[in-house]
């Protein structure tokens, strides 16, 4: 995370003894979790699937995050892409679990799924070209945070009657609006676009056609 820190930190110009490193680190926090939302971390785990419609959900799964994004079987001969027309992640007394519309044959099962960086002290999943946004988003977090506690400052640029009430409150303010524009820019993201729940994945059956695969969010 050291090099994340520093980009923050040059990004900041501010003085170390306002913002500290652990307010540094829950900041990259913050801001791994946003970028997830934009650009997530995608695993593959296979499973032991047993017959029927009913699936266990893979160890990493993120409840309230996580979302399917691919499906196949694999049997002795070849692997297929499941010909599955939705695949919904359901709560139950006993937790939750993955339920199939259509039963399939006992085996193994590859599934693709979407879930949140980690960034820590030991572990960043983020891709390094991905760095600097995340560095952006944590600064103008940070920022947010010294404008609201100087917003009892102000700062005359003149000694006479004439004097700039612009305050270092604003100055933060406006620095932090404009790293989180360079945040949406450097994503692609446009601003007021808000992305769907769910994400329809589209797998080919074995015969050729085209199914929706329906990746819940929950």
């Amino acid at each position: 995370m050291t090099d994340l820190q520093t980009l923050v930190q040059r990004m900041l110009r501010a003085d170390e003894a306002v913002i500290g490193r652990d307010d540094v680190e829950d900041a990259l926090h913050l801001a791994a979790l946003r970028y997830s939302e934009h650009r997530p971390r995608i695993l593959v785990a296979e499973v032991d699937a047993p017959e029927g419609v009913i699936l266990s959900l893979p160890a990493e799964w993120e409840v309230g995050f996580s979302r399917l994004t691919g499906a196949e079987r694999e049997d002795v001969a070849s692997t297929e892409v499941l010909d599955i027309t939705r695949i919904q992640a359901e709560e139950t007394a006993n937790g939750w679990r993955l339920r199939m519309a259509s039963p399939i044959p006992a085996g193994l099962l590859r599934l693709r799924f979407a879930v949140s960086h980690t960034v820590t002290a030991d572990i960043n999943t983020l891709p390094e070209r991905e760095w600097e946004a995340v560095a952006t988003y944590a600064a103008a977090h940070l920022l947010e945070q010294l404008a609201v506690a100087k917003s009892g400052d102000t700062d005359p640029s003149f000694g006479g009657a004439a004097v700039n009430r612009s305050t270092p409150a604003q100055a933060y303010a406006d620095r932090a609006k404009t790293l989180r524009q360079h945040y949406q820019t450097l994503l692609g993201i446009v601003p007021g676009h808000t992305a769907p729940a769910g994400t329809a994945v589209y797998l080919g059956s074995a015969r050729g056609q085209r199914l929706t695969v329906l990746g819940d969010a929950s």
